[in-house]
């Protein structure tokens, strides 16, 4: 049941972001990262999916593994 809240409400967020790149007043960031965190949450093929693009391992993978995040920040991410 949680899984499939995790993944109404990541697309809910997903969408809401991509109406805030047509529409200057809606702010597109946070509701794509928002999105993408709880599709990740909630699909391990979405997740799956994202790391192993090569965005990720071009920028997100160099910071994790420089130790510039907390740890209760990694602790989300992994789980």
């Amino acid at each position: 049941m949680k899984r499939i809240v995790y993944l109404i409400c990541g697309v809910i967020l997903l969408v809401l972001g991509l109406v805030g790149l047509a529409l200057p007043v809606i702010p597109q960031v946070p509701f794509l990262a928002g999105g993408f965190f709880l599709l990740m949450k909630g699909s391990g093929r979405f997740r799956a999916r994202i790391l192993s693009s090569k965005l990720y391992r071009k920028y997100i993978r160099g910071w994790i593994e420089a130790n510039r995040y907390t740890r209760r920040f990694l602790q989300v991410i992994e789980t």
